[in-house]
């Protein structure tokens, strides 16, 4: 695991390639495509290609992913700039590249920016990039079924769709789905924190674990993951992330960035307002988990918050006004 300066099972098989789709409309595009092409979502992976996926058959979009008006240019893993690369192989090791587009401005046709889609722990991850090559955040993630038929940022642009999504959101909002539908992979996106597994419920062989390895921790946060992966948040003189396969196998364990100190643990309203914002600029749809204040001698040192942004974990640190430091994609 990497400092960032910023799996129900969810393998990608990818002997089909991640499509992303123009800004505009090309009439010698197949349907599906033509309908994506109608919005500012890219399209970047049939969910039929996903393992274990029984949600549907839409494809995977990215949220905004293109302005209207705006062109994009698909860009070789070869000519992306070494900011980009260097980035991607820092803060998600073991990555693998799937598809990198320039986006150019609808006036200028200048690159205003880059978005680079990859796979990490077999999740997709949507990262966007300025002209520059610096990273500006992580894209949020949609199946198709899920964009807001009053908005048309997403695939379904005509009124019978927009009726037949609006009739789905409302039965999905009853059933307490916050407008996703039943089974979509971002279905935890309804607060209900449906991941997040009791300390207590841990299975027998990770408890062991720690009490033969690690018995000083106090476990503080479990979280189940698409892959049937488990990630356990623990305190002992700073705080950790250790990681079990779906049989409770010990995979790693990671420090996770914190100064020395006590940690304590918030709520998210705790947060100072420039650190709330920044997670809401960074990863949009975030799902916050954990947060801790990190204090010396009754002052505060700085905030570490774990979040889920799509499907990848991330801990994320702030100093003590809240000013961004540095980030960790966990799992």
């Amino acid at each position: 695991m990497k400092s960032q300066n910023f799996k129900p099972l969810f393998l990608l098989t990818f002997g089909v390639i991640l499509s992303f789709t123009s800004c505009k409309k090309d009439a010698s595009l197949d349907a599906d495509q033509t309908v994506a092409l109608s919005s500012e979502a890219i399209a970047i992976a049939s969910t039929s290609s996903i393992t274990g996926n029984t949600s549907s058959t839409d494809s995977v979009y990215i949220v905004e992913g293109c302005k209207r008006g705006n062109s994009k240019t698909e860009v070789a893993q070869a000519s992306l700039s070494a900011a980009i690369t260097t980035y991607l192989s820092t803060n998600y090791s073991g990555y693998t590249f799937k598809k990198a587009l320039s986006i150019n401005n609808k006036t200028t046709q200048v690159v205003d920016s880059y978005i680079v889609a990859i796979l990490f722990n077999s999740n997709p991850v949507a990262i966007k990039f300025n002209a520059s090559g610096n990273f500006v955040k992580v894209m949020e993630l949609k199946e198709g079924d899920d964009f807001d038929p009053n908005d048309d940022k997403g695939p379904h642009h005509n009124k019978k769709d927009k009726k037949d999504k609006k009739d789905k959101d409302d039965k999905d909002d009853k059933e307490g789905n916050n407008g996703r539908h039943l089974g979509s992979m971002f279905g935890h996106r309804d607060g209900k924190n449906t991941d997040t597994i009791a300390i207590s419920a841990l299975p027998a062989a990770i408890k062991l674990y720690f009490v033969t390895n690690y018995g000083m921790d106090t476990l503080v946060h479990a979280a189940k993951n698409r892959d049937l992966s488990t990630i356990v948040i623990s305190k002992n003189n700073g705080l950790y992330a250790t990681i079990f396969n779906s049989n409770g196998v010990f995979i790693r364990r990671d420090k996770l960035p914190t100064p020395k100190g006590k940690e304590q643990e918030i709520t998210l309203g705790s947060l100072p307002a420039s650190a709330k914002t920044y997670l809401t600029e960074t990863y949009p749809a975030y799902i916050f988990k954990k947060a801790f204040a990190v204090k010396k001698a009754g002052v505060d040192l700085g905030y570490l918050v774990f979040i889920d942004a799509n499907l990848t974990k991330y801990a994320v640190q702030f100093d003590a006004s809240g000013k961004f430091i540095t980030a960790v994609a966990v799992r």
